[in-house]
């Protein structure tokens, strides 16, 4: 039996994150990230439902030589237009 069998509400215990929504504040990339870096993963959520919800990234792309930022899913533009979103969790045993 694992810990969970024995103690489900142990898994409640640890808070990854919060939902925060698209009209307060969209995700950072650092401005002085190397220029490689023009994306952060996060999860993102659209609509009423439950199932709403897919891992994205958030993306810096030149676009007719200007600077946009937008959620992209799959390698293309979110389909969906993102409501709520928050960081993406680090692993258990992130340094």
């Amino acid at each position: 039996m694992n810990n969970l069998e024995q103690n489900p509400a142990s898994c409640q215990t640890a808070v990854i994150g919060s939902w925060v929504a698209v009209s307060e504040r969209l995700p950072e990339i650092p401005k002085d990230a190397p220029s490689y870096i023009d994306y952060v993963k996060v999860i993102a959520c659209w609509g009423n439902k439950a199932e709403n919800v897919a891992q994205m990234d958030y993306c810096r792309r030149i676009v007719r030589g200007k600077e946009v930022y937008r959620f992209e899913w799959m390698g293309k533009i979110s389909p969906w237009k993102v409501e709520y979103w928050m960081e993406f969790p680090k692993p258990p045993n992130y340094l």
